[in-house]
This record gives structure tokens, sequence and C-alpha cells, in this order.
């Protein structure tokens, strides 16, 4: 982990998803407990020529601490109140799961305290909220969020090879415009980087 964290050494993202499977679906299924693959690692599961870091995962408030106990034997970060950098103050819980020789570090968290989510919001601990289609991993259908996240999230990074990707993915299953332009709407990018995005895909021009 340490070494795909400062060395950039490829993460073992395909080993980590199959386990997780695996280990998550079926408990959850049973539960009737929500559950979705989110971040870089849902638009590479659509086909996105990307090369995701971690596997971010989304769940309910419920699911949260489920998560953790079914991946128990591979935490890193048990599961408690913890404060993230992009995220603030959570509840959530962190892994690595795989082997020593592959894997990948997978997190999941929901906001520490219950609040009104914003539309499409991808993290809320709502997933009636996030907008999500489905990919295949080793045979299992799993819930993806749509990749005008992913999109969004690389154009505010300002890595242009990701963009390119991801773009094909949302052409390929035709745009989200709606989505699009609330997740445009408050973004971080400057104005002139959401015009081009809103000409590309919503069809508006410029005044």
């Amino acid at each position: 982990m340490l070494d795909q964290v400062y060395d950039r050494a490829p993460a073992g993202v395909e080993t980590a998803l199959e386990e997780v499977v695996q280990r998550i679906s079926g408990p959850l299924a049973q539960e009737r407990t929500d559950w979705y693959v989110g971040g870089s690692a849902a638009a590479w599961l659509l086909g996105a020529g990307v090369v995701p870091a971690d596997v971010d995962l989304g769940t309910t408030r419920a699911g949260v601490g489920r998560v953790a106990a079914l991946l128990a034997e591979y935490l890193i970060e048990p599961f408690a109140p913890t404060e993230w950098p992009t995220a603030g103050m959570v509840q959530g819980a962190r892994a690595f799961v795989g082997t020593f020789q592959t894997g990948a570090r997978v997190e999941w968290a929901v906001p520490l305290e219950a609040r009104t989510p914003e539309a499409f919001e991808e993290w809320s601990g709502r997933a009636d909220v996030v907008r999500l289609t489905t990919a295949s991993v080793h045979g299992h259908e799993v819930r993806v969020t749509r990749p005008e996240y992913a999109l969004v999230r690389a154009q505010e990074k300002h890595r242009p090879n990701d963009v390119a990707a991801i773009v094909e993915v949302v052409w390929r299953l035709g745009p989200d415009r709606e989505l699009l332009g609330a997740l445009l709407a408050r973004s971080r990018l400057t104005e002139p980087e959401r015009a081009t995005i809103r000409q590309q895909f919503l069809g508006e021009r410029s005044t």
C-alpha cells in the first residue's frame, strides 16, 4: 500500500474488487443494505482507460459498519469517527484488500452527522440520492456511480488523459445531462472549464 501511495506502484484494483464483491455482496443483499462502487474505480469498471489508485465504496449509514465487519481481517483503519481531508468528519473505515503481492486500498464512509444531502450527492449515505448504473465484476453485477462523477473530478484534478478516457464512456452510455449540470454547478472548476464541458455535453454555447 505504501508503494502504491508514495511510489505510484499500480494498485491491484481487480483483485481487491473481486474479494470485496465475494465478501459483501451476498450478506448485504440478504439484509437489503445498499452499496455501490464509486470514484475512478467505477469509471474503470465501466470501461474507461483510467488507473484507479484505490477503491471507493458507497453505502448507507447502517451499511458502513456492516461493510467494516465483513472486511474485518483487512482493516487498516477501524470503523470509527474520523476526519478525512476531502470529506470532513465522517464515520468510516479503510482496508487493504487482497494479498501482499497484489491488492488495493478500499475505503468507505458516511457523513458523521445525518443531514439532508445535496442533489445527486455521491457519498451522502443515501443510495436513493446518487445516480447509479451497473457493471460486471467477475460475473457479478455490481452497482456503480455514473461516469459523470469521475469526469468532473478528473477535470478538477487537471488529469486530461483521464478526462478523455471517461468522456468516451459518458458518450457510450449517453450523457446524464441533469446529473452533469448539477455536478458542474457545485464543482471547483473555473467558469471557462465548466463552459467547455457544458458545450460538449449540454449543448450550451458561450455568450
